[in-house]
């Protein structure tokens, strides 16, 4: 899965509550980041996140 905008750095992965300046409704964004990071981490699903520099991967 591409995330595009849900992640705006690595920090966000496990700090689903923070926000950035890009984040229009801080509220959904939480939400949104937060569930989303529990589906793909529940059902192990590969993602390429368009913000993280280069050399940034991490498995779990």
């Amino acid at each position: 899965m591409v995330l595009g905008d849900v992640l705006h750095n690595t920090a966000q992965i496990e700090n689903t509550d923070w926000v950035s300046r890009a984040d229009i409704d801080p509220v959904q964004t939480r939400i949104t980041r937060r569930d989303l990071m529990d589906r793909l981490e529940q059902e192990g699903i590969p993602v390429a996140a368009v913000h993280l520099g280069p050399g940034q991967a991490l498995a779990g």
